[in-house]
């Protein structure tokens, strides 16, 4: 709703400002730093996952680093979630229509809607925003 809406980039920043990360300092405390901040390098993968939702709602895309083992293990939805966000950064970050088209029909997939998906319908919108049509018709996710 909020990227229809055109109010993603400012949740984006909201939530940037406020969404923490949480990693063993080296002294043996906690660190926490705010997720924005932390290189993509040192983030886990559950923090890299929802690094590529803070991009996906923020229209910034860039490509999320790719997931690495021992660096937490994703399961069921959040694996899923973690896929599909991948998926359309890096698909508008091509700026490919086959896989902008994918990714949209991914993403219907991900909200297990079989006639409509506001985020499907979000992402073709926003693809039309920044000049790439889709190729889908209006409804057809």
């Amino acid at each position: 709703m909020l990227l229809l809406a055109a109010h993603g980039p400012v949740a984006a920043a909201s939530i940037g400002r406020r969404l923490v990360f949480v990693d063993p300092d080296p002294d043996g405390s906690d660190r926490v730093r705010l997720l924005v901040d932390v290189p993509p390098s040192e983030l886990s993968n559950y923090g890299l996952r929802n690094l590529a939702w803070l991009w996906l709602l923020g229209s910034d895309w860039r490509p999320v680093p790719p997931a690495r083992p021992r660096y937490g293990k994703l399961f069921g939805d959040g694996k899923r979630g973690d896929a599909v966000a991948r998926q359309v950064l890096a698909a508008f970050a091509s700026r490919d229509i086959a896989s902008i088209a994918s990714a949209i029909g991914s993403a219907a997939a991900f909200e297990r809607s079989r006639r409509f998906s506001l985020f499907a319908f979000a992402l073709a919108e926003e693809a039309r925003r920044i000049g790439i049509e889709p190729g889908l018709p209006g409804y057809d996710f």
